[in-house]
């Protein structure tokens, strides 16, 4: 008897030995009714009510909360869409109103202003969208807010600092 032989006869036997320690009867049973398995089973009830529901039904639910999304998110995305367009558009009508001059906003300076939108977007885009996945989005959009508002904050008291320091030092 070669090698390959007695190996192969050695893991049908020790199958045949494992196999005849095994019970005849399932070794688990699934319990699919909420008597048997008990009422501390989490979210059970509305699986099997879930199986219940008829095509017809589940296409008139879904009607229903598209429709809840389409009053609701909807026109928040509208408002939002409708101030991010005027805020850009507002640089164009600075330019029209001859604010351009005003502002000291001639050659390349007019073109830094437009672009520095997009370079912050371009910035931001790749690590805000990793914390949004790892973050709750409601705190992650507080904090966003709050440091919206306190860097005009900071802004105002550093000019006031600089202001009060310019006039002692006149």
């Amino acid at each position: 008897m070669n090698e390959k032989e007695q190996s192969t006869t050695e893991v049908q036997s020790s199958a045949s030995s494992f196999s005849a320690k095994l019970p005849k009867e399932p070794i688990f049973n699934v319990k699919s009714t909420i008597e048997e398995v008990g009422h501390d089973v989490i979210g059970l009830e509305l699986y099997e009510k879930a199986q219940q529901i008829a095509e017809e039904e589940e296409k008139e639910i879904f009607k229903k909360i598209r429709r809840k999304v389409d009053w609701r998110i909807v026109p928040l995305l509208c408002i939002t869409y409708t101030m991010q367009f005027l805020d850009k558009l507002s640089l164009n009508y600075a330019s029209a109103y001859s604010l351009k001059e005003d502002l000291g906003l001639v050659g390349q300076r007019y073109a830094w202003v437009a672009a520095i939108f997009n370079f912050g977007y371009l910035f931001w885009a790749m690590p805000g969208n990793f914390i949004i996945q790892r973050v709750p989005v409601g705190k992650y959009v507080g904090f966003l807010l709050c440091t919206y508002n306190l860097e005009p904050c900071l802004l105002k008291l550093f000019s006031l600092w600089l202001c009060c320091y310019n006039t002692t030092n006149f």
